[in-house]
């Protein structure tokens, strides 16, 4: 919240919207599942997640907002 200038309430309500949408309650849990997609779109690539992401994010290939919505929203 300090980065964006906003307050530690207002974090916490977009965490427990992100979590929602996630299906997950926890931190740890929507960590878990970040995991679980990156290795879902790993196998979609002959490159490691990590380093194609950095790639695309880097050359502003992709939005990370918008590679995470399919995600998110099943």
């Amino acid at each position: 919240g300090l980065i964006l200038g906003i307050r530690s309430v207002t974090v916490k309500k977009h965490l427990e919207h992100i979590f929602e949408k996630m299906g997950v309650e926890t931190r740890t849990a929507a960590v878990a599942f970040a995991i679980r997609a990156s290795r879902r779109m790993t196998k979609l690539s002959s490159l490691p997640f990590a380093y194609l992401l950095t790639q695309m994010l880097e050359d502003n290939v992709v939005d990370l907002a918008l590679m995470l919505e399919p995600l998110l929203s099943s």
